[in-house]
């Protein structure tokens, strides 16, 4: 009788453990890249089309990124630049930044920000999963270090995928496509239906000093 609880014990924790790894599998979705035309918020010429996509709903956001940044106060922007020109175009020196209607300036958020604002809590769910288990006197461990593997594994699926879409700045080759998200933090703000202007200071043209600014304003609705 003893050896037989001690296996269903021995069981029920592999399975606890198992399933809460499983549930930190992180899928990496890729955003799909649709005509500009597609898009409200665009910025069109010649040379470059240059488009805004805010990611405000929920659900479409912890879709591709497996969290709810929205709730946490974080905004998502997918910036996609198609450079048509002849030229290639260099936004390694780039400077961007976010402006509200009512003047506040919101720079984006960098890979560390990010990480304290989004990923989850992993001493904190550590501790409230081991009092879950406590109420089985043998699960407090086991309880705690599977959610503690959870978070732990979420996390780092997360930060490889936020590393995997974040804008990076750098060359657009001519005839090509240059796509990434950018992230700010606007906090509790109230900013459904206020007018936002994206900022990208600048773009030189390669083999040339030649430099210009792009502002594509957009509404979050």
């Amino acid at each position: 009788m003893v050896l037989f609880r001690q296996k269903f014990i021995s069981l029920i924790v592999t399975l606890a453990v198992f399933f809460l790894y499983s549930c930190a599998y992180h899928p990496e979705l890729v955003p799909i890249i649709k005509i500009p035309s597609f898009y409200d918020y665009k910025v069109e010429s010649d040379d470059m089309d240059v488009v805004v996509d805010p990611y405000v709903a929920p659900s479409k956001v912890e879709y591709m990124f497996n969290v709810d940044m929205i709730k946490k106060g974080v905004l998502p922007l997918h910036i996609i630049i198609w450079n048509k020109g002849i030229d290639a175009l260099d936004l390694s020196s780039v400077q961007i930044q976010l402006r509200s209607f009512s003047g506040e300036i919101y720079q984006p958020l960098s890979d560390g920000q990010i990480s304290k604002k989004i990923f989850k809590n992993t001493f904190a769910r550590m501790v409230s999963f081991g009092a879950v288990g406590s109420a089985f006197i043998f699960f407090t461990v086991p309880f705690a270090v599977g959610a503690g593997i959870d978070s732990y594994q979420a996390n780092k699926k997360i930060k490889s995928d936020l590393n995997e879409k974040s804008f990076k700045q750098g060359v657009i080759e001519q005839q090509a496509l240059f796509q990434g998200f950018l992230f700010f933090d606007l906090g509790s703000k109230e900013y459904f239906e206020e007018p936002f202007r994206l900022l990208i200071e600048n773009i030189q043209t390669v083999g040339s000093e030649e430099a210009f600014n792009v502002e594509v304003p957009f509404v979050i609705k």
